[in-house]
């Protein structure tokens, strides 16, 4: 295994490592969040990043469930590899040194962050965009009806919160057994 110094976490440092993560590294990397927002949290020097790492988390989970795919694999696989790293106490320095065992860790996140910083700002547009479409349907239908099954007040949402509508009572076949009757 090559090591590296601090002054070696580049450009090339970050996509090099990006480049050998999957599809499970991303499934792993969502599945310990809390963990990876907690610790940045509490060390202070990440208090600019908490921001940007609950953003980026969001995003791979949208990512994720197939409900945001206009951001490039490489970008995604970028995140996955910093967060990997951040979550990582044996690292380049590691975090048992006090105060500058979270060096490493900075400058990876920090150079993540600066080189997908376009994607994660179009991630929050389309966010932001989502949660605008809803807010304004909720204030144009009228209370009787949002007792539509497809409407975005019986709307169910994902971990995600994209939301996902269920069919209109029409759409849904009985449960007789027998396919309804189709006339031509």
């Amino acid at each position: 295994m090559k090591t590296y110094k601090i002054d070696q976490i580049d450009a090339d440092f970050l996509e090099n490592h990006a480049e050998k993560m999957t599809e499970s590294d991303l499934r792993y990397v969502c599945i310990h969040a809390d963990k990876v927002i907690l610790k940045a949290e509490e060390t202070s020097r990440f208090e600019n990043l908490v921001d940007d790492i609950t953003t980026a988390f969001a995003m791979l989970g949208d990512y994720a469930s197939g409900n945001y795919r206009q951001i490039p694999w490489r970008a995604v696989s970028a995140v996955v590899f910093s967060l990997l790293y951040f979550l990582n106490p044996l690292d380049l320095i590691p975090e048992a040194i006090p105060v500058v065992g979270v060096i490493d860790d900075a400058a990876v996140l920090g150079l993540c962050f600066r080189m997908i910083g376009f994607e994660l700002d179009i991630y929050r547009m389309w966010k932001e965009s989502l949660e605008k479409i809803c807010l304004d349907w909720d204030a144009f239908a009228p209370a009787e009806e949002s007792k539509l099954s497809n409407s975005p007040a019986n709307a169910t949402t994902s971990n995600c919160e994209t939301p996902q509508y269920s069919p209109a009572p029409h759409m849904i076949p009985e449960k007789s057994g027998v396919a309804p009757a189709v006339t031509t």
